[in-house]
């Protein structure tokens, strides 16, 4: 009985001597210090988020969307489900429903659940991953940096339709999701009605 005494002294004895570190700690300006930074810190982070929102709805509001849709699922008696996206802004319709997003994405999620009649602009009616349209629009938006909607769009239907059916090595696959910026796994170059049934 009196090891358990001994030793549950030895804990109050030790968590006294903590409690005085920590006291004269906080009374240390590099302490004080710290705590103002990290208030600092957090109100800006604030500032940030809503600035960040701000400035991203706004570029929602302002696009004129290019619209692809990805396949999310078929069922049983052969119906197909589709959600769109725009290849310019990144606004993704697929968001819509799922809990666990990024802050970009919840922003995103947001302006979609307040924003039902979003879709103006241009629907090029074709199936492609987002991700892919999105990489594709931007290397053309760099070597061409002042293009207009309609010819940018052609460019794109080209560089899509060139991507699903023109057959590569696996080598070629990755070197080009490498240019495009896409992860280096990347798989999904062609929409299910690409792919020829045997």
């Amino acid at each position: 009985m009196s090891s358990f005494n001994e030793e549950y002294n030895n804990i109050v004895y030790n968590r006294e001597r903590l409690a005085e570190k920590k006291e004269r700690l906080e009374n240390e300006e590099s302490i004080r210090r710290y705590r103002l930074l990290n208030k600092i810190d957090r109100r800006l982070l604030n500032e940030q988020h809503s600035m960040y929102e701000r400035i991203q709805t706004n570029l929602y509001d302002k696009c004129n969307h290019i619209l692809v849709y990805t396949r999310i699922n078929e069922d049983r008696r052969g119906r197909i489900y589709k959600k769109c996206g725009c290849i310019k802004c990144g606004l993704d319709e697929n968001k819509l429903g799922i809990n666990r997003l990024s802050f970009e994405d919840k922003v995103m999620q947001d302006y979609l659940k307040k924003h039902k009649s979003y879709i103006n602009g241009l629907d090029l009616h074709i199936e492609c991953d987002l991700s892919l349209g999105m990489a594709v629009y931007s290397k053309i938006l760099e070597k061409h940096p002042n293009i207009d909607d309609s010819t940018a769009v052609r460019y794109f239907m080209y560089a899509i339709n060139h991507i699903k059916f023109v057959e590569v090595s696996e080598e070629r696959k990755q070197s080009r999701a490498k240019r495009l910026l896409l992860e280096p796994d990347f798989d999904n170059w062609k929409s299910p009605n690409d792919i020829k049934k045997d």
